[in-house]
C-alpha cells in the first residue's frame, strides 16, 4: 500500500469492510486539495493593506472555502452511506477512538470555519461572490454579527493545523505499522 492505495489500480466504487472506495478517496484528496490552496491564499492577504489586490484574494479565499465547504457536505454524507474501514483495523481499541474522534473533529472544524466564513461575508454588507459570479448582494452591515463572525472564523482557524499534522502523522504511523484483520 501507498498512501492508502493498494497497488492495484482496481478500487471499489464504494467503501468496503477493509479499505475506502474511489468516491471516499476522491472526496478526501479533493478536500486536502482545497484546503491547502485556501490557508496559502488566506496567508497571502492575511497582512496585506485593503485594496481591490487583497479584495480578489478574499474573493478567491471564500469561493474555494464555499467549495471545500461543498465537499465536506459530500464527504459527510458518504460517509454516513458507507461502511467504515477504520472499524475493521486491528488496532487496540483506545487507537480506534481516537482516529474516529479526529476525523469528527476535522469536520467539525472545517464545516464551522466555512460557515462562519460565510457569515463574515453575508454580514459585511457587500456582495457574496462565487469566483467571478455574484450571488447575492446586501446593503446593509451588520457590524457585530460580522465582528462576531470574524472573531470565531479566526479563532477555530487556528485548531486546523494541529489536527491536520495529527491526521497525516496518525496516517503515516498507519501506513507503517497499521495491520487490517485478515
Amino acid at each position: 500500500m501507498f498512501f492508502g492505495f493498494k497497488s492495484s489500480l482496481a478500487l471499489p466504487f464504494r467503501n468496503t469492510v477493509r479499505q475506502y472506495g474511489l468516491i471516499a478517496r476522491l472526496l478526501h484528496w479533493s478536500s486536502v486539495g482545497l484546503l491547502v490552496v485556501v490557508i496559502y491564499i488566506s496567508g497571502l492577504f492575511e497582512d496585506m493593506p485593503s485594496g481591490d489586490v487583497r479584495e480578489d484574494l478574499v474573493r478567491l479565499h471564500s469561493s474555494f472555502g464555499f467549495v471545500l465547504l461543498l465537499i465536506m457536505i459530500s464527504r459527510l454524507s458518504w460517509r454516513k452511506s458507507n461502511l467504515n474501514p477504520i472499524l475493521s483495523y486491528n488496532i487496540h481499541p483506545l487507537q480506534k477512538f481516537s482516529a474516529l474522534l479526529l476525523h469528527r473533529l476535522i469536520y467539525i472544524v472545517l464545516i464551522v470555519l466555512s460557515l462562519f466564513g460565510f457569515g463574515i461575508l453575508l454580514f459585511s454588507g457587500g456582495a457574496i461572490y462565487l469566483f467571478d459570479f455574484e450571488l447575492i448582494s446586501f446593503t446593509a452591515k451588520q457590524e457585530t454579527l460580522n465582528e462576531f463572525s470574524i472573531y470565531v472564523h479566526g479563532w477555530v482557524s487556528v485548531f486546523i493545523y494541529p489536527l491536520f499534522a495529527l491526521h497525516i502523522l496518525a496516517a503515516i504511523y498507519h501506513q507503517i505499522f497499521g495491520v487490517l484483520d485478515e
